[in-house]
């Protein structure tokens, strides 16, 4: 009878050793959460950014992140970027492949009025946790794809890099360059991020374009190349005869013009001061033609006061084709027509 007491005895002592064991190693091992304190509103974000492979952008305020309050703890068990905007009463929008989640001004004046304070009394301290990664690639077609990671960051950090990296200016206006920002992007187009941050702020756009230094330099090169041209020096005399022509348009011809329809002015119809502007023009052209030195117009160009020539206004042809020069018809005395 005693053995078998001492044998139930040891059984009772091993299994209480079990359970105590057992009890210690759920202690000491981490949660599924891996936080072991109520966990910040952006960690909560990144979470779910990154398990759901969610593109988020974010705006938030330094008490957001680091108050102590039932709304922290309850981010434990949150599954969804909506959920969260629900609990902290943000806005929640899609742009592209990027959610954005703002808090508008009128909304909650009270926060933006700590934030301003905490930026005040402690200037660059206030961003002292700020983590920025940020890569760009560009593919072989020349389009460029971002992946950035940014947390406790102001705006003008994120747009200074996005320049940087992209070439792309964003100006920011004083009121906003201190944004406080949270964003996890993968693979996403400037023009997406671009088109969320002016959501996030409630902010218009404007896009201003201009070339690189290297394309302005090559087209710098092509302008000069041209100017040398026939046909740019074409250009020019059509443009520097055109207003003297238009001023001698009778209103139904000026109409006609206007709607790109061809107009027709004889070179008998002009008075002489610009008659002989027109031939100058006129022999300008000629004299840059394919018209060989023995060929009959080519020999009249001097008596061109005797041919019948015809200026023909710029002008839309067939609704597609532009004729941007004053066009010439010229009669020669055998009766050929000839076109330039």
């Amino acid at each position: 009878m005693f053995s078998v007491f001492c044998k139930l005895l040891t059984a009772v002592a091993i299994m209480l050793a079990t359970v105590a064991n057992g009890w210690a190693q759920n202690r000491d091992a981490p949660s599924d959460d891996s936080w072991q304190s109520p966990p910040r509103f952006t960690e909560a974000l990144d979470k779910i950014a990154r398990q759901q492979r969610l593109n988020v952008i974010a705006q938030y305020f330094t008490l957001v992140d680091t108050e102590i309050s039932s709304r922290r703890t309850a981010l434990r068990t949150m599954q969804t970027v909506d959920e969260v905007a629900s609990m902290y009463g943000c806005n929640l929008a899609r742009v592209g492949s990027i959610l954005v989640l703002y808090t508008p001004v009128a909304s909650n004046p009270d926060r933006y009025f700590e934030e301003a304070r905490v930026l005040n009394v402690f200037g660059d301290l206030a961003w002292k946790d700020g983590v920025l990664e940020f890569r760009s690639k560009k593919g072989e077609d020349g389009t460029v794809k971002l992946t950035i990671s940014a947390s406790d960051i102001p705006l003008k950090r994120l747009c200074q890099r996005f320049e940087a990296q992209t070439g792309w200016k964003v100006v920011l206006g004083t009121e906003v360059q201190d944004t406080r920002i949270f964003t996890r992007l993968q693979s996403v187009s400037p023009g997406e991020l671009v088109e969320a941050i002016s959501v996030l702020l409630g902010a218009q756009v404007e896009v201003k374009m201009t070339l690189s230094e290297e394309a302005r330099d090559k087209h710098r090169r092509m302008i000069e190349q041209s100017a040398q041209s026939d046909l740019f020096a074409r250009d020019k005399k059509s443009d520097e005869l055109l207003p003297e022509l238009l001023a001698l348009l009778t209103p139904e011809e000026m109409e006609r013009f206007k709607r790109g329809e061809m107009v027709d002015i004889p070179l008998s119809r002009l008075p002489t001061e610009v008659q002989d502007k027109a031939l100058q023009y006129v022999n300008f052209v000629i004299d840059r033609s394919s018209l060989k030195p023995d060929e009959s117009l080519f020999r009249y160009r001097d008596r061109l006061r005797e041919l019948e020539v015809i200026l023909h206004l710029p002008s839309v042809i067939e609704g597609r084709w532009f004729a941007p020069n004053i066009g010439i018809t010229v009669r020669d005395p055998e009766g050929v027509l000839n076109h330039f």
